[in-house]
């Protein structure tokens, strides 16, 4: 090569094959470093479990209080230590978890510190041992953060089984929040909230009017505790309320927990404009009168719907207490094939 411009290439060239070759030392450099402060975190910890374990099993077994095995223990105020002490709580029940679990509140110190940390991570760890260890004097300390949708779900789960129930009132309001959540998701952590929740769920069956999306997953949860306390308000939500999904969703409810003495107000929903509501009521209806009539019957394979009709057949199947009809008389039906095939 020769002239100026060829001079000024052949720079380029160094420059960059420069900056390439200290980029490649500096990722080498970075990742002998990670490896090395990797082994030497596993070592560490592997030597520590082995100061831990004696102690734990001692607990475990009940030769050795748990406030004695605190004493004894080192870095008993470390992140590891409560993980690792995980471990052992996920293999036993009864007593030996209970030892256990109060082996870990001695050292509820460390989980303020994680609460209150400004790392992300370490507030992760703290929400999650405080699930487990449930030291009542560290709820204060839990900062909840809407726009934070990962940290606060996982509070959120973590304390969904804490028996205090103004913390539980506060992670139901929450969890309303995430609109996009699956309604299925939502309803299993709060059936594991247990019944102390029942009040604000019959609240928000009550009073949400304008949320069906919160009405229905109430009613869904309660339905789910087969909790059947909720049937005293039945007249006024089948009255008042006219939203398709509520209705189904408790018609539901009524068709599982619901007797004979609430079938009449059931009837009212054969002829409502939406299928969905007519065949929840017609189930609902079959499972609690206990016997249904000829017209009942005629009313149920006249539906509109052909879904009406198989959703009825099936029941009646189920129930076996159909009413004895004269076969020209289900000829007549709009769905008399379906009540012969799968009822007659």
């Amino acid at each position: 090569m020769h002239g100026s411009s060829d001079e000024v290439i052949l720079i380029i060239l160094i420059l960059m094959i420069s900056v390439f070759f200290l980029i490649t030392l500096f990722l080498f450099m970075v990742t002998v470093y990670l490896r090395i402060s990797n082994s030497f975190k596993a070592a560490r910890l592997r030597y520590r479990c082995k100061k831990w374990d004696p102690i734990i099993l001692s607990v475990m077994d009940g030769s050795l209080a748990p406030v004695k095995a605190h004493e004894k223990l080192k870095w008993k105020n470390s992140t590891e230590y409560l993980l690792h002490l995980e471990l052992y709580i996920d293999m036993v029940k009864s007593e030996e978890k209970e030892r256990l679990l109060e082996l870990g509140r001695l050292s509820s110190e460390k989980l303020h510190d994680l609460l209150i940390s400004g790392n992300r991570k370490n507030r992760l760890y703290g929400v999650h041992l405080l699930g487990l260890f449930h030291p009542e004097d560290q709820y204060k300390y839990l900062r909840f953060d809407g726009s934070d949708f990962e940290l606060t779900l996982t509070m959120i789960r973590e304390m969904r089984t804490v028996n205090d129930f103004r913390l539980k009132e506060r992670l139901v309001n929450l969890l309303f929040i995430f609109k996009y959540i699956s309604p299925v998701y939502i309803s299993n952590i709060l059936v594991d909230m247990g019944e102390d929740i029942v009040p604000i769920l019959r609240m928000l069956v009550m009073e949400r009017k304008g949320h069906p999306y919160e009405q229905v997953i109430a009613i869904e949860t309660i339905r789910r505790m087969h909790y059947t306390d909720c049937l005293d308000i039945a007249e006024k939500i089948l009255k008042e309320n006219s939203n398709p999904m509520v209705l189904t969703s408790y018609l539901r409810y009524m068709e599982e927990m619901g007797n004979e003495r609430q079938a009449g107000m059931v009837r009212h929903f054969f002829k409502h404009p939406v299928s969905q509501v007519r065949m929840a009521a017609v189930n609902a209806y079959l499972a609690m009168c206990g016997e249904s009539t000829p017209n009942d019957i005629s009313s149920f394979f006249n539906d509109p719907s052909v879904q009406v009709a198989v959703s009825a057949a099936k029941k009646l199947n189920l129930m076996n207490n159909a009413p004895f009809i004269e076969l020209d008389q289900i000829d007549k039906f709009k769905w008399g094939n379906i009540y012969k095939r799968m009822v007659y």
